[in-house]
């Protein structure tokens, strides 16, 4: 009987920094790629509160992201388009990429509001492009869990199995009201 994540040893490195555990058959890898320290952290943190079958691994630039992909089995990768030391967009064609032995789902997750760029990213190769100024971390829960059972990996949640289906964000723009209808 496999010890539940709660229980399981985080291992040191030889700096002295600690690694997650590692992944098993009833955990969610997750790598987040992102420069935004807090931002990262946040949502991280808010994750693990929602399934402890999550491990988290953080990344601060596309490079250590794609190092860390390679490295480990990643179940789903949330992916910052603005980085530090390359684009988000050239990082997500190597995500997805079919050469690879493993594909994970890719989730942009970028303070980017502009809904080309989220449309960009979607045709791509990610499996959802959401705004983080409109995304509380249990939306990212829920795109994740739809993503993983979209690439084979059925988790079948405790939580919100009859939870409605996600609502598209739909962007308008409406046109100035003119100064000679003002009665309205």
């Amino acid at each position: 009987m496999k010890r539940p994540l709660s229980h399981a040893r985080a291992e040191r490195t030889e700096s002295g920094k600690f690694l997650p555990p590692m992944p098993s058959d009833e955990t969610v890898a997750i790598l987040f790629i992102d420069s935004r320290d807090t931002e990262r952290n946040y949502y991280a943190d808010q994750l693990k509160l929602f399934s402890s079958d999550y491990v988290i691994y953080q990344a601060a630039t596309g490079k250590s992201g794609l190092a860390a992909c390679d490295a480990h089995c990643i179940d789903c990768v949330v992916l910052e388009i603005n980085l530090l030391d390359m684009s988000g967009f050239q990082v997500l064609p190597q995500l997805v990429s079919t050469g690879r032995t493993h594909t994970a789902p890719v989730i942009v997750l970028t303070h980017l509001t502009n809904p080309f760029i989220l449309d960009l990213a979607v045709k791509n190769g990610a499996f959802s492009a959401l705004c983080k100024s409109f995304t509380p971390a249990d939306i990212l829960d829920k795109h994740i869990l739809r993503a993983l059972s979209a690439n084979g990996k059925d988790r079948k949640p405790l939580r919100r199995e009859d939870a409605p289906p996600l609502l598209p964000i739909v962007w308008t723009t409406t046109a100035p009201a003119s100064n000679k209808d003002s009665r309205l």
